[in-house]
């Protein structure tokens, strides 16, 4: 099996390094309006 970083990029990793941004942004501004602070990383 071949290390994970010799794969190429595909539209399927694209899309879900996208959702995983857009999840993160949501998150943030749903903290941000109840007034709680996020940690950087989880």
């Amino acid at each position: 099996m071949a290390p994970m970083g010799d794969d190429p990029v595909t539209d399927v990793n694209r899309t879900r390094l996208w959702l995983n941004d857009a999840t993160s942004q949501v998150l943030a501004n749903g903290l941000d309006l109840l007034g709680v602070s996020a940690p950087e990383r989880m």
